[in-house]
């Protein structure tokens, strides 16, 4: 387990939430699944409901917003950020687009959204009063976020040219992958969607929950609702699996046996 109460480096995943059709419903299963608690939602703040382990956040979910029309119900991953005005420059000087420009959230931070070249959605955090995750590395938490793109080239590039990624391959011939790095810190996984995905599958930023027992939270998934899209597996890097919650978003589970550094 791990806390951190100060904001994250520049580029690294700070923060993760999901828009869904009925909080209350969502609530309840990600409670059972993870043991969440919620902070009461805020009105001000269009429902938004951030999710606690002993008292230090770990996600948020909020309600569908008017208008949000056709967007998808994904977990979103944000990066941390300095100054988001800069970012997304950089954003649209490397050929991505901004879906939501810089926007002060009261005294808590500054967020964006912004899609790449290849699609995929992300965010970024400027911290306030709110860092983003505070607690990582457990279950129920955060321990890893990854990119995972149609056009794994062009992505790597992009990311580097807007937060200075570099890159450390771990693939072979069955799969394209790399660790993300800041300086000597890895942060991040990014790999290639290969021709075995569906097609309606875009690029996008997953996100990796702890568990103390893959399998038998994989189990409870399915008890309270959701799906399982991926049965547990071994790896070199933990047990896995992936799973889909109430409004059809993708999850991964993964046993903590080697988190990154918090």
């Amino acid at each position: 387990m791990a806390v951190r109460k100060e904001a994250w480096p520049e580029g690294c995943p700070a923060w993760t939430d999901l828009m869904v059709s009925n909080l209350e419903a969502s609530q309840e299963f990600y409670r059972q699944l993870f043991g969440w608690e919620f902070q009461q939602a805020d009105p001000q703040y269009g429902g938004y409901s951030n999710a606690m382990i002993g008292g230090e956040t770990v996600a948020a979910l909020y309600p569908t917003m008017p208008g949000a029309g056709d967007v998808p119900h994904q977990w979103l991953t944000y990066l941390a950020v300095g100054d988001a005005a800069a970012t997304a420059d950089k954003v649209k000087e490397a050929g991505g687009q901004v879906h939501v420009e810089p926007m002060q959230v009261g005294s808590y931070g500054t967020m964006s959204v912004f899609g790449a070249p290849d699609g995929a959605a992300f965010g970024t955090w400027q911290a306030g009063e709110h860092t983003g995750y505070t607690r990582v590395n457990e279950h129920g938490s955060v321990i890893w976020n990854e990119m995972m793109s149609r056009d794994y080239e062009r992505a790597r590039v992009f990311y580097t040219d807007v937060f200075g990624y570099s890159y450390d391959d771990i693939g072979d011939d069955t799969f394209t992958y790399a660790t993300i790095k800041l300086g000597d810190r890895i942060v991040g996984g990014i790999g290639m969607l290969d021709e075995n995905t569906p097609a309606e599958v875009p690029s996008f930023w997953g996100v990796y929950f702890g568990s103390d027992d893959v399998d038998a939270s994989l189990a409870r998934v399915a008890e309270l609702g959701g799906r399982v899209v991926r049965e547990p597996r071994d790896s070199t890097y933990g047990r896995m699996a992936t799973a889909a919650g109430p409004d059809g978003e993708y999850f991964s589970l993964i046993s903590a046996q080697r988190p990154w550094q918090a």
